[in-house]
């Protein structure tokens, strides 16, 4: 919340369907910034997320960030 100035943030854990499990966190900030030099955050999320055989998705922009992670019930969290 610092960064992005946002005033509201959601997060929820959900199940889809029956074989997944999915972390959602939504925020009303000013975006990314992906040009920041020395920014790894978002790319270390996502490396987090795809070892433990995860699918990782964001979309920003100037009006807030939706992350999502999803991975399948059978799936070894590390």
């Amino acid at each position: 919340m610092r960064h992005s100035r946002a005033t509201l943030v959601l997060i929820s854990f959900s199940r889809p369907d029956n074989d997944s499990y999915q972390v959602t966190i939504q925020d009303n900030g000013h975006g990314i910034n992906y040009s920041r030099e020395g920014s790894h955050g978002v790319l270390g999320m996502q490396e987090r997320v795809q070892v433990d055989g995860g699918q990782f998705n964001i979309q920003s922009n100037k009006i807030g960030t939706l992350v999502s992670a999803r991975w399948s019930k059978e799936a070894e969290i590390k």
